[in-house]
C-alpha cells in the first residue's frame, strides 16, 4: 500500500454488520460503510458515540452500492419485481436513497433480472384496465344520495300497497292493473308496469322491497340516480311483456320481482362492460366477463327459482336487464351528467303516472 495511504477499521469486527473502514490518501478522508449494528445483541453500540467525526469524512460510500442496480420507477412496483426475482431465486439487495428504491443484484445475474423484470412488465401492460385502476371515491354525500334515491324508489311502492292493498281479482282498478298475459297480448301495454307495484300480501311486498332497494342503491351507483330507476323499470316492464307473450297459457303476473331481477341483470351487465371496456387482450375477455354474469346467474337460480315463484318473470327480467344494462354501461365509465339524469327520472315518473291513468280508465 502506498505510503500516503492509511487504513483504520473503528467498526465491527467478527459480526455481519456494523462494518466501518476509514481510508485516508493524499490527505483526503473517505469512510466506507456507515457502522450501524443490526444485530439484536449489538444494537445498542448504533448510539454510541461515532470514533470519526463527521465533518472530516471527505467522500462516504456505501459498499452495496457496488453491485448492479435496477431503479424501481414507483412504489407499486416494488413488491413486483421483487416478487419476480424471488420467483426465478435471484438473491437481491435493498437499498433506499433519497427516497427512491433501487435492486442490487450481483453482476452475473443483472442481465438475467432485468429479462425477467423486461418480460414481467410487457406482459402486464395494460393492467390493471383505466376503469379499475383509478376507483373515484364515494363521499358520505354520494351514499347518502344512492340510500336515499333507493328509499324513494321502494317508498313509492309502499305506498301503492298502502292505497290499493292486497291484490283481489274483486277490485276493479287492481284487476285493470295486473299482469294478465291476455291482456297484454291484447295490447293493454299499461299493465306491464302496473303489475310491477302490486302484491298478494304484506310479505311478498317486503322481500321485494328489501331486494329492490339493495339493487336500487347500487345501481344509482353505477347508473346514476334517474338513469338508474328508468333501466329497473324499463327491465321489469320487458320481463312482464316477454313473459305474456312467450306464455303458452293466460295467467295473472304480480309484485316488483321482475324488477329486482332485471336490477340483478343491470348489475351483471355492468361488471361485464367494465371488462368489455379494459385494455386486456380479447382472449382473457371470456375469462374476466364471466364473473359477474355468472355471478347474476347463481343468484337467480338461488333466489328466483324457489317454489311458488314466476320463474319465467324472473327469468326474463334478468335476461330484459342485462339487455338494457350493457349498452347503457358500456357507453361509459361514469354515469351521464346531472341534465340526463333529471331527464330519465322525470320521464320515469310520467311512464307510472301514465299507467295508472290508462288502468284508471279501462277499469
Amino acid at each position: 500500500m502506498d505510503r500516503r495511504t492509511t487504513l483504520k477499521c473503528p467498526g465491527a469486527s467478527q459480526n455481519v454488520t456494523g462494518s466501518a473502514c476509514q481510508v485516508r490518501h493524499d490527505g483526503r478522508n473517505g469512510l466506507i460503510d456507515c457502522g450501524l449494528y443490526q444485530e439484536s445483541g449489538l444494537r445498542k453500540r448504533s448510539w454510541d458515540p461515532f470514533p470519526l467525526a463527521p465533518e472530516t469524512i471527505d467522500a462516504p460510500e456505501d459498499a452495496g452500492t457496488r453491485l448492479p442496480g435496477i431503479a424501481v420507477p414507483c412504489r407499486d412496483k416494488l413488491m413486483e419485481w421483487l416478487a419476480v426475482l424471488c420467483v426465478a431465486a435471484i438473491p437481491y439487495q435493498l437499498v433506499r436513497h433519497h427516497g427512491e428504491w433501487t435492486i442490487h443484484v450481483a453482476p452475473h445475474d443483472a442481465s438475467e433480472a432485468q429479462r425477467l423484470l423486461d418480460e414481467h412488465e410487457q406482459q402486464h401492460r395494460g393492467w390493471p384496465p383505466p376503469s379499475q385502476a383509478a376507483v373515484p371515491e364515494t363521499s358520505s354525500a354520494d351514499i347518502f344520495s344512492e340510500l336515499w334515491a333507493a328509499f324513494w324508489g321502494v317508498h313509492v311502492v309502499g305506498l301503492f300497497y298502502l292505497w290499493l292493498g292486497p291484490y283481489r281479482s274483486s277490485v276493479a282498478l287492481l284487476e285493470a292493473a295486473a299482469g294478465r298475459r291476455s291482456a297484454v297480448r291484447a295490447g293493454q301495454w299499461w299493465r306491464t308496469v302496473t303489475a310491477l307495484m302490486i302484491h298478494a300480501d304484506i310479505g311478498h311486498l317486503v322481500s321485494n322491497l328489501l331486494f329492490l332497494a339493495l339493487f336500487a342503491a347500487l345501481i344509482s351507483r353505477f347508473f346514476g340516480v334517474g338513469l338508474g330507476w328508468l333501466l329497473i323499470l324499463a327491465a321489469g316492464a320487458a320481463g312482464n311483456a316477454l313473459v305474456a307473450w312467450t306464455a303458452g297459457r293466460d295467467g295473472i303476473g304480480i309484485g316488483a320481482s321482475t324488477a329486482c331481477f332485471g336490477a340483478l341483470g343491470l348489475l351483471a351487465a355492468h361488471g361485464v362492460a367494465t371488462h368489455l371496456r379494459s385494455a386486456a387482450p380479447w382472449r382473457d375477455l371470456w375469462r374476466k366477463a364471466w364473473i359477474p354474469l355468472g355471478g347474476g346467474l347463481a343468484m337467480l337460480s338461488m333466489t328466483g327459482a324457489a317454489p311458488g315463484t314466476d320463474i319465467a318473470a324472473h327469468f326474463f327480467g334478468f335476461l330484459a336487464g342485462i339487455a338494457l344494462g350493457l349498452p347503457a354501461a358500456a357507453r361509459a365509465a361514469q354515469p351521464p351528467g346531472a341534465r340526463i339524469q333529471y331527464a330519465c327520472l322525470a320521464l320515469t315518473i310520467v311512464i307510472v303516472a301514465t299507467s295508472w291513468m290508462m288502468a284508471w280508465r279501462f277499469a
